[in-house]
């Protein structure tokens, strides 16, 4: 949880309005979740301040190895046993500028997929902020979504549509099993 300028007083109070508000200003339950990197546990230890929160989704920021996320995931729930977690998975790896390779996207969503049927983990989140636009990029796309499908046992086929392409940078734009990308 990072909110810019604030000191971890400051932010415990923001969050603790974000709640009252959150409560007060909705018709139903809202819940709130934090995005939390793994690298920064330590900059935020005070459990105080996620008191507020309903979950929290866990990243890493690591696109080489399992045991650094299972570390990171496993820090995480011993700081806050109690919270709902959500690992998230990004499909790109924007330190090296590329997609994440099929291997290691198979091998964190079997990890994930783990922790789900232990009751560790409430679900995956997969995240990439750029545009999913080479054609290897999309077919790692296809890949993971294709092993996602087989992991949980959806009984399921991929079909991959082109609904734009961007004449200034090439990049398309697809429908995915369901799930639309741009």
């Amino acid at each position: 949880i990072m909110i810019p300028g604030a000191s971890l007083e400051e932010a415990k109070e923001i969050m603790r309005k974000v709640r009252k508000v959150a409560d007060e200003g909705c018709d139903r339950k809202l819940e709130l979740w934090a995005t939390c990197y793994t690298s920064q546990l330590k900059d935020y230890s005070d459990p105080e301040l996620y008191e507020p929160l309903d979950g929290i989704t866990i990243w890493d920021f690591d696109m080489r190895t399992i045991p650094k996320i299972v570390e990171g995931f496993e820090a995480y729930e011993k700081f806050l046993p109690n919270k709902r977690k959500m690992l998230g998975i990004y499909l790109y790896d924007y330190a090296k500028g590329v997609s994440v390779s099929k291997e290691f996207m198979k091998a964190k969503c079997e990890q994930g997929l783990q922790w789900i049927r232990e009751g560790r983990c409430e679900g995956l989140i997969f995240l990439t902020n750029c545009n999913i636009c080479t054609s290897s990029r999309m077919i790692v796309f296809i890949i993971f979504f294709y092993y996602f499908c087989l992991y949980i046992r959806w009984s399921c086929f991929i079909t991959v549509k082109l609904i734009r392409v961007n004449t200034h940078t090439g990049c398309h734009g697809a429908k995915v099993g369901g799930i639309t990308t741009n």
